[in-house]
């Protein structure tokens, strides 16, 4: 059985248990972005330091 190239790439992808979504803020370097997130309980706005996973060119993807 010969797989396709996208079940190739769908089994090397990442998969997370917990996502929370987010406003993008600044990028202050390649590893790190600024995000504000909503706390769904309370309401409150919070900007947090982020690890970003993905290193590569964020601009034309």
């Amino acid at each position: 059985m010969i797989r396709s190239e996208y079940d190739r790439w769908k089994s090397w992808t990442m998969k997370y248990d917990r996502v929370i979504t987010g406003i993008f803020e600044s990028r202050p370097n390649r590893f790190i972005a600024m995000v504000e997130i909503t706390d769904p309980d309370t309401g409150n706005v919070y900007v947090c330091k982020c690890h970003v996973k993905n290193t590569g060119n964020a601009i034309n993807s």
